[in-house]
């Protein structure tokens, strides 16, 4: 298909680094790929070369919190307590572009940490399995929702559960 072979090419490119790798990606993005699937090919492939970089190694990173194996901190256990967490009436879905996938500075994967698999759970924007499970979730979640994004006018979440 051309989402496979733009993907064997962004292969290319990344172990050769070539400026005629790179040319020959963005062609059959261009040339071969609908307009209106673009962006879900981007994130696909996106998402296969984040994913190469979690694993078991110390250098690598953890599935879990994000940060690198060595200092890993999913065994530090939730900073909230079992009551907090019980007392957060709520899903959270957490919705992110693949590009924050493995960033050790995204907050998503410590809210998920920090509230538990029950509570949270992250959807990778564009990619196809995500956008599916998302929708489920979202079936089986209705009601009020909010979105969560850093703003200097941004409500904490203390302050947004009393508003409640």
């Amino acid at each position: 298909t051309p989402g496979e072979e733009y993907g064997e090419m962004v292969s290319k490119h990344h172990e050769e680094q070539s400026y005629e790798t790179y040319q020959s990606a963005v062609s059959i993005l261009h040339t071969k790929v609908p307009s209106e699937m673009r962006s879900a090919v981007i994130a696909e492939r996106n998402l296969e070369l984040a994913s190469d970089r979690f694993g078991t190694a110390e250098n690598r990173l953890c599935t879990g919190c994000w940060l690198v194996n060595r200092i890993c901190i999913c065994n530090e256990g939730s900073p909230l307590s079992p009551s907090e967490i019980a007392a957060f009436p709520h899903r959270l879905l957490i919705y992110m572009h693949v590009k924050e996938l493995g960033r050790a500075s995204n907050t998503g994967a410590l809210m998920k940490l920090a509230l538990g698999k029950d509570k949270a759970d992250i959807f990778i924007a564009e990619t196809r399995e995500d956008e599916e499970r998302l929708d489920a979730a979202m079936v089986d979640n209705p009601g009020p929702m909010c979105v969560v994004f850093p703003t200097e006018d941004s409500m904490s979440v203390p302050n947004m559960l009393a508003s409640l």
